[in-house]
């Protein structure tokens, strides 16, 4: 069952919202963002009961208990947060939000049995202004609770290979996570790029040169409710070994009405893969990241993308990193002698959630496979959501989204 460690500086007392345990899970957490097992088979858009939602919640605090919470850091000194220009980030490990004063939120961790942790954030509420982009730091998924309203003009960006996500740190490795991807190799002139990586959606494929033995992509993982939170994992490293990172996870909730404007995102996008050198591999692209919301009510007019992204060309040019749109990510494509060669794996994105193969033109470098999409979640308190105006991807039709009530 899930517990909760305090770990406040100063010795900051601790409000418990319900009972300090949380359900069981057909499954466990493991470091690097990935829980061991198959997704769950919940029918795509399906309304559910939401994950960890037992308990009852003070009505001073939230009128729900969220998921993968059960204690808040004490709530005397959070205040109305505004946020009106770039620059102004979350640092899950160090407990600092780089534009804010001391005192005017709480920072706590999240101790999951086993060991992992996630990082906490508090404010009496959030508004993230037109222009305004805050981004993800460090290693451990983020949740930020706003006890009002939380509302987004601008853009909440969770940065490949940060807040959980897989991150490749060396040439010639398995990708970080439980989808990552195969690493590249060569052995007797028989050159083997990188595999996409996957989590809901399956990595793409790699392809070998001067041989066969492309290999079979990571399974699924993780569950629609992502409870326990959890990032997307990095694709199987080639030469260029610190791309093609996972996207993080991060969860969002709103004791009143979370706004996602139009014009505005939220995206957790896997990273491109890049692109071999003379008789070195490619690297795959990493899975898309996980997005929970949970609110009172929505309002959706705003972008949610959790994509992956495309794989390295064999020779040539990197993959991109996941859109932050239903637009997938292509991989590496640049002209080699005036035609495109061996061009990598899009990335999943919208209806399409696996990563795309990479391809192989005769005896030139293989290209990568794509990574698979993340997955995104939301659960309502109150009324289901209009999800007509918001683009929304992975699409809405796939098992990669779910949508619940608290």
């Amino acid at each position: 069952m899930t517990h909760f460690r305090r770990a406040l500086a100063g010795g900051i007392a601790m409000v418990c919202l319900a009972a300090c345990s949380a359900p069981e899970h057909n499954g466990s957490s493991s470091a690097d963002g990935g829980a061991a097992g198959a997704a769950s088979g919940a029918d795509a858009g399906a309304v559910g009961e939401a994950g960890a939602t037992n308990g009852v919640v003070p009505q001073d605090a939230l009128p729900f208990l969220p998921s993968n919470v059960r204690q808040l850091p004490s709530l005397a000194s959070v205040a109305d947060v505004m946020i009106t220009k770039s620059g102004c980030d979350l640092y899950g490990e160090s407990g600092e939000w780089s534009c804010l004063e001391a005192g005017s939120f709480a920072h706590d961790f999240v101790e999951y049995p086993s060991g992992d942790k996630v990082a906490l954030f508090v404010v009496k509420s959030l508004r993230v202004e037109a222009g305004a982009i805050v981004k993800t730091h460090e290693r451990l998924p983020i949740i930020v609770v706003a006890l009002e309203d939380l509302t987004v003009l601008g853009s909440i960006e969770v940065v490949p290979g940060t807040a959980g996500g897989g991150l490749n740190e060396a040439p010639y490795t398995d990708g970080q996570g439980s989808g990552g991807g195969f690493r590249g190799s060569v052995s007797q002139g028989r050159l083997a790029s990188g595999q996409g990586a996957s989590f809901c959606g399956l990595g793409g494929r790699n392809q070998v040169m001067l041989g066969s033995g492309q290999g079979l992509p990571r399974e699924a993982y993780g569950f629609p409710e992502s409870s326990p939170l959890i990032g997307g994992s990095s694709g199987g490293t080639g030469i260029a070994g610190e791309s093609g990172a996972g996207g993080g996870a991060i969860q969002l909730v709103a004791g009143g009405k979370l706004t996602l404007a139009k014009g505005a995102s939220i995206t957790a996008p896997g990273a491109g893969g890049g692109a071999g050198l003379a008789a070195e591999p490619a690297t795959g692209g990493g899975s898309g990241g996980a997005i929970l919301l949970e609110a009172a009510s929505f309002d959706l007019q705003g972008s949610l993308a959790a994509n992956g992204g495309g794989g390295g060309q064999g020779l040539g040019a990197d993959g991109a990193d996941g859109s932050a749109d239903d637009t997938a990510a292509p991989g590496g494509a640049a002209k080699v002698d005036g035609t495109v060669k061996s061009r990598g794996g899009d990335g999943g994105a919208g209806e399409s959630i696996n990563g795309a193969d990479g391809t192989i033109d005769g005896n030139m470098n293989p290209g990568s496979g794509g990574g698979g999409v993340g997955r995104i979640r939301i659960n309502v308190h109150g009324p289901l959501p209009d999800l007509s105006r918001a683009s929304i991807s992975p699409a809405t039709t796939t098992d990669c989204f779910s949508i619940a009530k608290l």
